[in-house]
């Protein structure tokens, strides 16, 4: 391998292990979770297909599942891309914009998804709960 890319899977592996911050990558997973638990219950409201099967499989839903997904992970997946440039620069002295941002990308994106389409899978198999009527004693 080139030696550029030992020295960013090198450093990558360092800011895992031991680098300053590292609560974020508990953390930020978790809230990209939860996140696309809330998305995954408004898309299983609306009866869109699970996210990852519609974009691959539904053509028809593509593009609006992709724009949503964009829209609500932008702040989230810009925070996460700043937070591993600052853990760069303190632990290296310099920052490797491309890779903050593919980490960022990946600890939010792949959880959101993941929990996206999984929510939106388990809240449809589950059978709508109607409200049964009232006794006759308790109307007025």
């Amino acid at each position: 391998m080139a030696g550029w890319v030992v020295q960013i899977v090198t450093e990558l592996i360092a800011r895992i292990s031991y680098g300053p911050m590292q609560f974020r990558f508990i953390l930020q997973p978790v809230f990209a979770t939860a996140l696309g638990v809330r998305d995954g219950i408004s898309d299983s409201r609306s009866d869109s297909p699970p996210f990852i099967w519609g974009l691959l499989y539904h053509p028809d839903v593509r593009s609006v599942a992709f724009r949503s997904a964009l829209k609500r992970m932008r702040g989230p997946i810009l925070v996460a891309s700043l937070m591993d440039a600052v853990a760069q620069y303190l632990m290296f002295r310099h920052v490797r914009p491309l890779t903050a941002i593919l980490v960022g990308t990946l600890l939010m994106g792949v959880p959101y998804s993941v929990a996206r389409g999984l929510a939106n899978r388990i809240r449809s198999k589950r059978p709508t709960q109607r409200l049964s009527p009232l006794p006759s004693r308790y109307k007025n």
